[in-house]
């Protein structure tokens, strides 16, 4: 029975299993996006392309603050129980953590409802916020809930079915599929409400993802002991808190550029920026894939306090990132313009030196591995908080600085060394707390020697 399966294996079988998954399902994700790009840009008008990513920023940054920490909060629950054999508190740890963002998730949306939403609409001067207010609300409520289904797969270490159903800001295949083919009906019957057919899409996309996800996940946990204790809130909250405001800072710091960009230049130049955004994923790419299935095995390494172990795996997996990360930096430098043309049409080629520099960033990100998940998932929340949340203030404060001087080509220089920062604060803090570095390994000629004896049992 698949109920019987959590967990199983030595951590050798399931890193690899994991890996197998994650390395697929971003390689069909990417296909997916490039076509999907394109067909976005043939869509929207360039105004619309930057409404529509704008949206889909203000629904990453809504949800990370309506979950409160218990994405990443539940993949450590869950693999906790796991590894002390108590499965059947598996399900009543999602319930009651899902109950939870239900509930946060109501109340954020009502506090937009009686004018937040129109405060940030006269701000940004998008009125389509207003307009597209009732769909905003139904994408943020299920794609919140998506968010704690997914993690709650990467704690049980079911890496296939997160990699399946991962919602749209986690990339999962299922949601891509849904989306790509609703693009390309618009595109086929030329649809003249492009941009509330493409959010309509969307959320359909989100929507029966995460009835399929709940289903899933029901079938592979047991059914709760009615005589055990309640799951305990407040302490959880207390666990996640830190997690929550980190993963706020990093959200910030991830996605406050594009909304610098609306609100100090033009609509333009957002269309711009967004182009740029949407393609440098592919630099990130390969530490998506680690970090996909490496959060609980450093949970479970460092409960066992195997650090020679885990040190190897993190350098190593920075390694491997690293690779096909370069590869792609020097393709973009040198074929950025023909690359954007190609996806997006002519009028986009005007990012091309936007999207070197945002590359730049995030090939720092990949060399220094998952240092902030080893922070979160080792007890250091605290430490990584500090790290982020002195970054997103350097990012903001030359952000309006830089932009000043070089616009939007200045925004992306602030975050891009806002990241370069951040990374070597949290490389500094795993090496302080736990004695072990993250960053990528250069000793190409033991990698075969290193992959065999970080995955030995």
């Amino acid at each position: 029975m698949i109920k019987n399966t959590l967990a199983q294996g030595s951590l050798k079988q399931r890193i690899i299993r994991g890996g197998y998954w994650a390395l697929g399902g971003k390689i069909i994700t990417i296909l997916l996006g490039f076509f999907i790009n394109i067909l976005l840009a043939r869509i929207l008008s360039p105004v619309d392309f930057g409404v529509y990513y704008l949206l889909q920023t203000f629904i990453s940054i809504s949800v990370t603050i309506v979950v409160l920490g218990f994405d990443n909060g539940i993949i450590k629950f869950l693999s906790e129980k796991i590894a002390k054999n108590e499965q059947h508190e598996l399900r009543r740890i999602f319930v009651n953590i899902s109950l939870t963002i239900l509930a946060s998730s109501l109340l954020y949306i009502l506090v937009l409802n009686v004018g937040a939403i129109k405060i940030i609409s006269k701000i940004m001067d998008y009125p389509e916020f207003i307009d597209f207010k009732l769909l905003i609300f139904i994408w943020l409520l299920i794609a919140s809930l998506q968010r704690i289904v997914t993690e709650a797969f990467r704690g049980l270490q079911k890496i296939n079915l997160a990699t399946i159903f991962g919602g749209s800001v986690r990339g999962g295949i299922y949601y891509y599929f849904v989306f790509f083919v609703g693009l390309l009906i618009i595109y086929l019957v030329q649809d003249d409400s492009a941009l509330r057919t493409v959010i309509n899409y969307t959320i359909l996309g989100i929507f029966t993802s995460l009835i399929l996800s709940i289903y899933f996940f029901i079938f592979i946990t047991p059914k709760s002991n009615k005589s055990e204790h309640k799951f305990n809130f407040r302490k959880s909250l207390k666990t996640t808190f830190l997690m929550f405001l980190t993963s706020l800072a990093v959200i910030i710091l991830s996605r406050a550029d594009i909304w610098l960009v609306g609100a100090l230049n033009t609509k333009e130049d957002v269309a711009l920026y967004a182009s740029a955004v949407r393609f440098v994923v592919l630099i990130n790419s390969s530490l998506m894939i680690i970090n996909a299935f490496l959060p609980p095995f450093i949970s479970e390494l460092y409960t066992k306090m195997e650090f020679e172990k885990l040190e190897n795996i993190l350098r190593t997996s920075a390694l491997i990132a690293g690779i096909p990360a370069f590869i792609f930096l020097i393709l973009l430098i040198l074929f950025s313009k023909s690359i954007l043309s190609l996806i997006y049409g002519d009028f986009y080629t005007n990012a091309n030196t936007i999207l070197i520099i945002l590359s730049l960033g995030q090939l720092m990100n990949v060399i220094s591995g998952a240092c902030g998940f080893v922070l979160m998932m080792t007890g250091n929340q605290t430490i990584n908080f500090i790290n982020t949340l002195i970054t997103v203030i350097y990012s903001l404060i030359t952000a309006f600085l830089f932009n000043h001087f070089w616009g939007s080509t200045g925004i992306a220089i602030a975050f891009s060394t806002a990241i370069f920062f951040q990374n070597v604060l949290n490389i500094l803090a795993v090496k302080k707390r736990l004695g072990i570095y993250t960053f990528i390994s250069l000793d190409f000629r033991n990698l075969p020697n290193i992959i065999n004896n970080l995955m030995a049992k």
